[in-house]
């Protein structure tokens, strides 16, 4: 026996070790499905030392920095930013704090414990380059415990940096008091004189006052005030840089209470708001020069509509351009505005409003759980607030309901529960809180939310005689929320949903919620639904109208509680009609073949595990796979569960998807999260397992646990998969992803490139009121076509506006007379060797109204694309200048088919110019959908960051002149900005082959010229360095690189535009 046993291990090891056939993830593109926040946002943090650096945590998923340029987050907790021995399969969490050094932007601390729930022995890092790669401090050496998602998780920030030495930063625990490091994390100290506080709160809000001046020390410069706030233990306050402290709240501010959040004011005024105090009602308490001189404590607790006081209050946020102006917040998203700190207070709802994420701005506005709120220090008047679904801003505090606009782009944070991928429809994915959600289009923040109100979404499944027939499971663990068992089905592949009539009319048994749900495969009036509590499952014949309990031939339960475990123990044969099976750890596998009345044991256990996962393949009978949890392995059984044969290259599997086959008649790709090998990562076998390819260590970067997990039917290799908290992503071959053209076929960037050369735009001409209107009267000469031919231009760009010169419905006829002059501009690019960019220009109807004049636009595109149809291919057609965020991207990437489709029918070939939503910016490129077919597209993008510097006093940008005076030095930050952005235009062009065209970039007059020389040169070099064709925003107005004045080329940006 122990030479077999040893010649078994032997064997088991070499299976394993070549089992790990090839390593794709080289040739792999892992995204986001977008669906933007749906997770608790629980703290937030601005950098006061520059402008845009804003910082936001989570409780489930990592933290982000905001993108100001993208208008998106970024996440900073990945695989890639930490170092290796904090990244692991299941120890992705949320963050405890997160903040950046005042005095040093770059620098920035987080606090991660790197395990989901409970308390967990916690790490501060340190970031030199904010938050994008991260450093171990020694922190962990003091054992103190972190729990991003605790009950402490929304008491303001837990760190907190001396505004006057980046090394100096205090850490508040929830139960292990007060600690604070003068080296940056070289070494941890306790202070003694501040109380631990009550778990789970313990010492919470940490704030330095700046205007309290500072004292030198060994370590450097020290800000002398420092306040803490401890819960059931009052306030308590440093005066002379850390070196004692005192309880400076004496009663009077609830040395009993329960602390919530603090800040200060401009002026030094300290707030600090309570959740509960005696008489279990929140309170709002103020000290400092702003409150009372002698430093007594004054109570600013706003009165409560109902005439009593508000219990929970939350957030707490002073203005920075007005120290009067304070706002504070309780559960729920009511809101209190005062403008005399404190004295009086107006009373606020709320509402949301969400273009570019349309679920947020469509939910149940009954609640919104309160995180942070914190004024822009930059950006006057402008307050953003975190909460449970995402981050929102206002300007404008003054209406009764204030109306809060998303800016969650980039946040991922919904709990993963399932998701599948029907064959011939569109994944749907549920989870958490938010239900489920309908993806049309993965790449963009399109997909179509179940239900309104809050609600979760446990299990889906999908009938394979009629795929478009989907059953969910849908309960909210909140009893109070309307119809808080929404369970039912959706005809139209999950787009929209019917609520089981049984739960409607109330006939349903009450224990009949959670769980789990199948549909058979013959009929899908037939399903099978395993409910919560360990509960024996029940069957309909009716599609949910009337349930019966099922007889399981043997056990009294299933062992399952299935809430909020993830866990799969039921499952549909995909050909067998009527034929169900369902896993019990403790008596193994049952089948049932009467849909679902009756089960009797089809085999014995696999393996003794709490969170299987039991799926059946699709055009197989009786053919299924069992993932037995993180510790175990993989099985498989071709004969319905009787027997099982384990995947000896599997040493764990948490998680199975089945996929479209690699050939048409082949059996089904296989995808498993777990350890091949002896590796962790995403693995895909097309040999049932024989083999496997390993396809990334971590998707997106995101070690989290994969509770979710589905192959496409339709489309080989690409896959999706469901995270414990931080979203959904899929992955497909780069081939796929690439949208490969024939080769030799369409456009290139080169042979675009060589054929515009560097251009100028004839702006404030065509597309003015009439001509001159924008230029002091001056008109288009036939000397300027030879004049900037001459200067080495070889293309222009011209703007026209035709709504202006169209005639009534139905035809919308151009006038004869512009459509005259616009011929002239042709024929003098023409004759002056010039290629010419006819742009479709000013067209505010159709962004604001697109349903009510694409009609009259597309009518449009149609007289010009037949009167310029003979002209030769260097004149292009540029299809709508900067459509705006309000049209969305959706809408524009509809008609922009629709207008293609009218160009193509009398110009087959000809290039059209087309460019991403929100004024053509180069960072919106990905929401870009172009035919895959047509290569005779040029992709054009518009280039004016920073906008303060490009458009400072500019009169059509409200806000402008308060950017006058700013300069551009071409400093690091400021050249690695625009280098990042063009190099996510170009790997985004490189994958789908298509050319960019930077058709407007330029700065405005009111700059200094030596800025604007520098500005111009560096982003044209930058341009040319992809081989992108550029086109100068303009010839001669306010940007205008000619001054008609004096007739003569302003040298300087001239040289910057031309020069190497």
């Amino acid at each position: 026996m122990g030479k077999l046993s040893q010649a078994w291990v032997l064997a088991l090891f070499f299976c394993q070790a070549t089992a790990f056939s090839s390593d794709l993830s080289g040739s792999y593109e892992w995204s986001r499905m977008k669906i933007g926040g749906g997770g608790f946002v629980v703290g937030m943090s601005f950098n006061p030392g520059e402008k845009d650096l804003l910082y936001v945590r989570t409780d489930v998923a990592g933290a982000y920095r905001w993108n100001a340029p993208t208008a998106s987050w970024k996440q900073l907790v990945t695989s890639a930013s930490l170092p290796p021995e904090y990244v692991g399969y299941g120890k992705y969490a949320g963050v405890d704090s997160l903040v950046g050094a005042p005095g040093k932007p770059e620098v920035a601390y987080m606090a991660f414990g790197g395990q989901p729930y409970g308390l967990v022995a916690g790490q501060v890092f340190r970031s030199t380059d904010r938050g994008d790669h991260w450093q171990p401090t020694r922190f962990r050496e003091t054992g103190v415990k972190l729990e991003p998602n605790g009950e402490g998780r929304l008491e303001g920030e837990r760190l907190a940096v001396d505004p006057a030495n980046e090394n100096v930063v205090y850490f508040a625990s929830i139960q292990d008091g007060l600690w604070f490091t003068e080296d940056g994390g070289g070494k941890w100290s306790k202070v003694a004189a501040v109380p631990a506080g009550k778990p789970p709160h313990g010492v919470t809000t940490i704030l330095f006052d700046k205007k309290s001046g500072t004292t030198q020390a060994a370590s450097g410069a020290r800000t002398n005030t420092i306040y803490a706030t401890v819960e059931e233990g009052g306030v308590f306050r440093s005066a002379d840089a850390g070196a004692t402290w005192s309880k400076i709240s004496d009663g009077a501010a609830g040395d009993a209470g329960k602390p919530r959040d603090a800040t200060i004011g401009p002026d030094g005024t300290y707030y600090v708001v309570y959740d509960s105090v005696k008489g279990g009602v929140g309170s709002l308490w103020k000290y400092g020069p702003g409150a009372n001189p002698s430093g007594a404590w004054t109570e600013i607790t706003p009165p409560a509509p109902n005439g009593g006081k508000d219990k929970s209050y939350g957030a707490i946020s002073v203005d920075p351009f007005d120290p009067n102006h304070v706002v504070a917040m309780i559960n729920g998203g009511k809101t209190f505005v005062s403008f005399d700190q404190g004295a009086t207070w107006t009373y606020h709802l709320f509402r949301l409003e969400s273009p570019n994420i349309e679920w947020m701005g469509k939910q149940a506005n009954y609640y919104l759980s309160t995180g942070q709120l914190a004024f822009d220090p930059f950006d006057k008047g402008k307050i953003w607030y975190a909460e449970g679904f995402g981050v929102w801003w206002t300007r404008d505090l003054s209406p009764a309901q204030i109306a809060w606009r998303s800016e969650s782009e980039g946040i991922e944070e919904v709990c993963g529960n399932d998701v599948i991928a029907p064959p011939g429809g569109k994944p749907v994915a549920a989870m958490w809180d938010v239900g489920a959600f309908y993806f049309d289009d993965v790449d963009l923040y399109t997909a179509r939310r179940s239900q309104p109100g809050f609600m979760s979404a446990w299990a889906l499944d999908w009938c394979a005689r009629d795929p478009k027939f989907i059953a969910g499971v849908f309960r909210s663990h909140l009893d109070f929320v309307p119809k808080a068992n929404s369970s039912g089905f959706s005809t139209d592949g999950g787009k929209t949903w019917t609520r089981f009539a049984a739960l409607e009319n109330g006939t349903a048994p009450k224990e009949l919620e959670y769980g789990v749900i199948a549909v058979s495969a013959s009929d899908p009036d037939h399903l099978v639904w395993s409910p919560s509590a360990k509960k024996l499952p029940y069957y309909t014949a009716d599609r949910g109208a009337t349930w019966k309990q099922a007889t399981l031939g043997g056990p009294s339960e299933t062992g399952f509680n299935s809430h909020p475990m993830s866990t799969k123990p039921l499952c549909a044969d995909r050909v067998a009609p009527d034929t169900f099976y369902l896993y019990t750890p403790q008596a193994g596998l049952f089948r049932s073949t009467d849909g679902g009345a009756s089960f009797s044991k089809a085999g014995n256990p696999v393996a003794n595990k709490w969170g299987p996962m039991l799926k059946a393949t699709p055009g197989h009978a009786g053919d299924l796979w069992f993932a037995a949890g993180d510790e175990a392995g993989l099985f498989h059984s071709t004969d319905g569960g009787a027997t099982w044969t384990r995947l000896p290259a599997l040493r764990a599997a948490a998680n199975i998807g089945l996929g479209k086959a690699q050939a048409d008649d082949g059996y089904p790709t296989l995808y498993v999260a777990g350890n091949v090998a002896g590796e962790w990562g995403l693995f895909r076998s097309v040999d049932q397992g024989a083999s496997w390819d390993k396809l990334v260590d971590y998707p997106v970067g995101i070690f989290d646990a994969i509770d979710a997990m589905d192959g496409d039917k339709d489309l080989f290799g690409q896959v999706y998969v469901g995270f414990s908290g931080s979203g959904f992503a899929y992955g497909k071959p780069r081939a796929a992803a690439a949208q490969a053209a024939p080769a030799g076929e369409g456009l290139t960037q080169a042979g675009v490139t060589a054929q515009m050369g560097r251009g100028l735009n004839l702006g404030n001409f065509l597309e003015a009121p009439h001509e001159g209107a924008y230029t002091d009267g001056r008109v288009l000469q036939e000397d300027d076509f030879a004049l900037i031919r001459k200067a080495g231009f070889k293309s222009i760009r011209v703007p026209i506006c035709w709504v202006s010169r169209l005639g009534p419905a139905p035809d919308y006829t151009i006038d004869p007379a512009f459509l005259k002059r616009v011929d002239w501009v042709v024929a003098q690019a023409k004759k002056n060797d010039l290629t010419v960019v006819l742009d479709y220009h000013n067209d505010d109807a159709l962004d604001k109204q697109p349903d009510a004049n694409t009609g009259r636009y597309l009518a449009t595109w149609k007289q010009i694309a037949e009167h310029y149809k003979d002209e030769p291919s260097s004149v292009y057609f540029e299809l709508f200048n900067e459509p705006t965020p309000e049209m969305g991207a959706d809408r524009w990437n509809d008609i922009l088919a629709k207008a293609l489709a009218v160009v193509r029918a009398s110009n087959p070939t000809r290039t059209v110019v087309i460019g991403p939503v929100a004024w053509n910016n180069i960072n919106r490129l990905p929401d870009l959908v172009l035919p895959l077919r047509d290569r005779n597209l040029l992709v054009t993008v518009h280039f004016y960051y920073p906008m303060e510097f490009t458009h400072q006093g500019a009169s059509w940008v409200g806000g402008s002149e308060k950017w006058l005076g700013t300069p551009w030095l071409g400093t690091e930050k400021e050249r690695q900005n625009i280098v990042w952005q063009f190099g996510n235009a170009a790997g985004w062009a490189e994958e789908r082959r298509r050319p960019i065209f930077v058709g407007e970039f330029g700065s405005f007059e009111k700059g200094d010229l030596a800025s604007r020389v520098r500005w111009t040169a560096f982003v044209a070099r930058t341009a040319a360095s992809h081989g992108f064709t550029t086109a100068y925003w303009e010839f001669c107005s306010g940007f205008g690189a000619y001054d008609p004045v004096a007739r003569e080329w302003r040298q300087p940006l001239l040289e910057a535009l031309m020069g190497e």
